[in-house]
């Protein structure tokens, strides 16, 4: 009955959320944004909420993650902001919560069996000194170091989902109810994009 309920909301999320995707406990929302530097895409994200979750700038922890962000890279106006950094320590690559998941440059390694998904052997590069923030690239999906103050026009968004409180017991009545509001949601949906 839980993981009814839970499934119920996020499928009404996503109609309400065009770009958002899910892979396990977490999902993952493409925000596009004119010109917004890695600071402007970290406070935007923070703002941003899916099913009363708080957003943060997105982290990428495993292949099926990433597979769901590219997903969502059709049709974005250029690479996107991920939430990864080495501004602290120049190389210690770390998602924003501050766990570490890369160590050193082209030529480092994965921390811990951490995921990655650098471009192969040509990135973390910190061309000019400088690049200490982590991009998507649109076209490849591969991962890429630019300046903090680079600007570009989108960036993901990551929730929890785990956080998500879920009810222990729901009456009859109410479930139908919600049924019947997904059914029109996705009639009205279905209507408004034929329009």
């Amino acid at each position: 009955m839980k993981s009814l309920f839970t499934m119920l909301m996020l499928l009404l999320a996503q109609w309400a959320h065009a770009q958002v995707a899910v892979v396990g406990k977490a999902a993952f929302e493409r925000v596009d944004s004119a010109n917004v530097t890695f600071a402007d895409a970290q406070a935007e994200a923070a703002t941003r909420t899916y099913l009363g979750l708080n957003g943060e700038l997105a982290s990428v922890l495993s292949a099926a993650e990433q597979a769901a962000i590219e997903g969502l890279l059709a049709g974005a106006p250029s690479s996107c902001w991920l939430g990864g950094s080495d501004a602290a320590v120049e190389g210690e690559w770390r998602w924003l919560d501050g766990t570490q998941f890369w160590q050193g440059n082209q030529a480092g390694s994965a921390v811990g069996g951490m995921y990655n998904n650098w471009n192969p052997g040509l990135e973390p590069n910190d061309a000019g000194g400088n690049e200490d923030a982590l991009e998507i690239n649109a076209p490849t999906g591969l991962w890429n170091d630019l300046p903090v103050t680079f600007q570009l026009n989108c960036y993901y968004v990551r929730y929890n989902l785990a956080l998500l409180p879920v009810p222990t017991t729901q009456p009859l009545g109410l479930w139908l109810l919600m049924l019947a509001v997904a059914a029109l949601g996705g009639y009205y949906l279905t209507r408004k994009a034929a329009i």
